[in-house]
């Protein structure tokens, strides 16, 4: 098998001429189709959260393209990329946040947290217990690329004078995008 980055390259070029990389670029396209439509609504549900230090609020693109006024939406809080908690937004009630990875952050009020509204001083303790943890690695994410990704997409969302200027993060409604993709090594090596 050629690792190069030129075998790399022929194999995408060779899985996106296939049959089922047509296909993949189809969905995939859908999917993109979905997600705008949905943008002036997170927009608006966006816009109900105040920020919070230290904090990015991430969504995937399988909850952006459900978002409605009335469901809502949950939008994945995240401390150094690591994810603390999650928010749920709709029109109708006041944001409530339900705290996530238990292992990692349960030592700091983890159930007391659970279900209270975005704005409670007890939810801001939290999120601030749960930066200062990982500032100080008293937890260890078991991802440091977590915090690269998330010290990047700060970097590049500022739009300062510097190295990353002119590139942008691909954001929704002002929040960096994750978009589930397969596996491209189990891709590659089929064939």
């Amino acid at each position: 098998m050629n690792d190069t980055a030129d075998g790399v390259a022929e194999r995408v070029r060779s899985l996106l001429r296939s049959g089922e990389g047509k296909e993949q670029i189809v969905r995939f396209n859908q999917l993109v189709a979905r997600v705008e439509s949905k943008i002036p609504t997170l927009r608006g549900l966006r816009k109900k959260l105040h920020r919070r230090a230290g904090v990015h609020l991430c969504i995937n693109a399988s909850r952006a393209q459900n978002a409605t006024d009335r469901r809502g939406v949950r939008m994945s809080v995240r401390v150094h990329g690591c994810e603390c908690g999650t928010v749920k937004v709709d029109s109708d009630k006041k944001p409530t946040f339900a705290p996530s990875n238990r292992c990692l952050f349960e030592r700091y009020d983890y159930d007391k947290v659970r279900g209270l509204e975005w704005e409670d001083p007890a939810v801001a303790g939290f999120i601030k217990a749960c930066v200062d943890a990982v500032d100080r690695n008293e937890v260890r994410t078991g991802r440091p690329e977590a915090s690269v990704e998330s010290n990047l997409i700060s970097r590049m969302k500022s739009g300062r004078v510097g190295l990353w200027r002119f590139q942008q993060p691909v954001c929704l409604a002002g929040m960096p995008l994750q978009v589930p993709c397969q596996s491209p090594r189990r891709d590659l090596n089929r064939g």
